[in-house]
């Protein structure tokens, strides 16, 4: 027989570690709490030091459910540390993951690798515009470190290029967790490229990607990855990439001056983190060690560009994170 609620007022989180409501009741008896009064006000005297630290574990969308939901843990985060705080206040997440990537269930900031090498996996925040007018930025965060490699930037919006939520694995129902491998019309979507999205290449009818100006496919078809800046990979090269039809794939940038190629440090264990800044269209990159370099591609006027990571022999979980570092340092 399936286990029935031993109480309704008892919350599920708590309610599946008691078999009956006289365990529960001799428990909270033991921990001096009332079992006359709804366990929500019980968790509201908790003292804001154990809040805190509880807060510390939640995504961003529990923390704004909690604090909505109660004033003693809405005051409790007003006085949780900056870290957190922040994190509440960051409405972005990955909203699109492809190929060997999969956004996470309980919280949809954070998405990882399956580990393949080909074609690895890639998703993409569209909740993020990044364009010219609004500087802006964003931070990648290791949360579960992994061997491989990781490649991470931006690349020009296309719309319609999102995928629904069970694609990105908002439902779990797909076992990768990526796009489906077939659009409507029997084409493949270009997050089906995983990583070689992020650099630029190109998928053809057939599904195979293209990593030159050959034609493959037949006659037609295929979907051309967009326009990006990102580092990464092996090399960490600072790098670019405006792909066609007839050609793809990434060119280092040599920064502002047209002489100054430039590398940044690998994202390796947790806690390690790169930040990217859009300001006045210039996009630059400070990682954790401490090292910056400035893209010599500017976006254009009327351009909007996403935040996008992309795994290859990866399974590092990545949280798109709110900007720590003060805007005007980086310029």
């Amino acid at each position: 027989m399936a286990a029935r609620r031993v109480n309704q007022h008892i919350p599920s989180f708590i309610e599946s570690e008691f078999s009956s409501k006289a365990e529960y009741e001799a428990w909270a008896a033991a921990q001096g709490m009332s079992t006359t009064t709804a366990p929500e006000h019980d968790f509201a005297r908790l003292p804001e030091d154990v809040l805190s630290s509880i807060y510390t574990l939640l995504p961003a969308r529990s923390l704004r459910a909690a604090a909505a939901s109660n004033t003693a843990w809405c005051r409790a985060l007003r006085l949780a540390p900056v870290s957190v705080r922040r994190r509440a206040g960051w409405l972005h997440e990955w909203t699109s993951a492809g190929a060997g990537a999969f956004i996470e269930l309980a919280d949809a900031a954070v998405c990882a690798g399956d580990g393949a090498w080909h074609p690895g996996g890639v998703a993409l925040s569209s909740t993020l515009n990044l364009s010219r007018t609004q500087d802006s930025g964003f931070r990648l965060v290791i949360e579960a470190e992994a061997p491989g490699d990781l490649l991470m930037g931006i690349t020009l919006h296309q719309p319609g290029l999102s995928a629904t939520p069970a694609a990105s694995g908002g439902d779990g129902s797909s076992g990768s967790g990526g796009v489906g491998a077939d659009g409507a019309d029997g084409t493949h979507h270009p997050l089906d490229m995983g990583y070689h999205f992020i650099m630029g290449r190109r998928i053809d009818a057939k599904g195979d990607v293209r990593v030159d100006g050959s034609g493959g496919g037949g006659s037609g078809g295929g979907h051309v990855a967009p326009r990006s800046l990102f580092y990464g990979g092996r090399s960490r090269r600072c790098c670019f990439a405006t792909p066609t039809m007839q050609s793809g794939g990434p060119s280092i940038d040599m920064g502002h001056d047209g002489f100054s190629p430039g590398k940044l440090a690998k994202l390796r264990h947790v806690g390690d983190w790169v930040e990217f800044s859009l300001l006045d269209g210039w996009l630059r990159a400070t990682d954790h060690t401490g090292h910056t370099f400035a893209w010599g591609t500017r976006v254009e006027h009327g351009e909007t560009w996403v935040p996008t990571m992309a795994w290859t022999g990866s399974r590092a979980s990545v949280r798109l994170a709110p900007p720590v570092l003060p805007a005007f340092t980086h310029q």
